[in-house]
């Protein structure tokens, strides 16, 4: 992105997504998180201090995530690409702009689409900790 071997808006897409997914995980998971321990003490629901329950604590986190296959396959082309645009850089290394440009929009249509395939919450699954 910096020297113009991909395009700012793909970056700032991929960033996006991610910052999304981490985003908005975390806030299902602190959901869920509150949810759990209010149902666990039922005669003392009005005394549960949200803002003091440990969201992030492996042991106790009651959703983890799983990638998709169209998020695996979308990381792949991310990281296919990024190696792409380093060897066009090098000087007996052609790449034709042709497949570069190919490859962008196919990278840009899985971003979209794996980070729609996590807003219906099918990749959290219930780790059984309670």
């Amino acid at each position: 992105c910096y020297t113009g071997i991909l395009p700012g808006m793909l970056v700032g897409l991929w960033i996006t997504r991610d910052v999304g997914i981490v985003g908005s995980v975390y806030w299902l998971v602190r959901q869920e998180t509150v949810r759990k321990r209010s149902n666990q003490n039922q005669d003392d629901i009005n005394n549960i201090d949200s803002n003091s329950i440990v969201v992030m604590d492996p042991l106790n986190t009651p959703l983890k995530v799983e990638a998709s296959f169209m998020s695996k396959v979308n990381t792949t082309l991310q990281i296919g690409l990024i190696a792409l645009g380093i060897a066009g850089e090098v000087p007996s290394i052609i790449v034709p702009p042709e497949l570069m440009t190919s490859l962008i929009w196919i990278t840009a249509g899985t971003t979209i689409g794996s980070s729609l395939g996590y807003l219906d919450g099918s990749a959290l699954k219930k780790t059984g900790n309670k």
